[in-house]
């Protein structure tokens, strides 16, 4: 699931949670970003396979820096995040060549390859797939352990 949460005059909160049950596999992801005036202000990103942590990433705006931390190791960024990968699933990104991956806590590329269709190659050089309609996501296509998945848009 993808959601927006509006926390009062340009602060929003973004989250995307998937659950992924295949095989012998158990993949369960949270991503959660907070942004207050188009700025990052902190996210978080909690990743389990079979139940055992694999990834948790934190990155928190203080200081005019972000304090990043992925798998306890820490480091700092002075440059602003000003759109992330859980924004993807709600705002097309337009005429962006990079944007911050939550997970990854470093810059991915992102280049349309045809009309309102994004590849997204992430920093280990995993290659996604975004389709919009009308500036919203319709489809994210992902591999995953050799296998392709595919998220579609249900409207409720």
């Amino acid at each position: 699931s993808v959601e927006k949460f509006s926390l009062g005059e340009h602060e929003y909160t973004f989250r995307a949670e998937t659950n992924i049950d295949f095989l012998f596999w158990d993949i369960r992801s949270v991503i959660e970003s907070k942004y207050r005036n188009h700025q990052l202000w902190s996210a978080c990103a909690k990743e389990k396979v079979n139940g055992k942590d694999k990834d948790c990433t934190q990155t928190i705006w203080t200081d005019n820096a972000y304090q990043i931390t992925k798998n306890k190791a820490k480091s700092v960024s002075k440059e602003l995040i000003l759109y992330s990968v859980v924004m993807l699933y709600h705002h097309e990104p337009q005429q962006l060549s990079r944007i911050f991956a939550e997970r990854h806590t470093k810059y991915c590329t992102i280049k349309e390859v045809t009309p309102h269709c994004y590849e997204l190659t992430a920093p280990n050089g995993d290659k996604n797939y975004y389709s919009y309609e009308n500036g919203i996501c319709k489809e994210m296509q992902t591999c995953i352990m050799m296998k392709t998945i595919k998220f579609v848009l249900v409207k409720r």
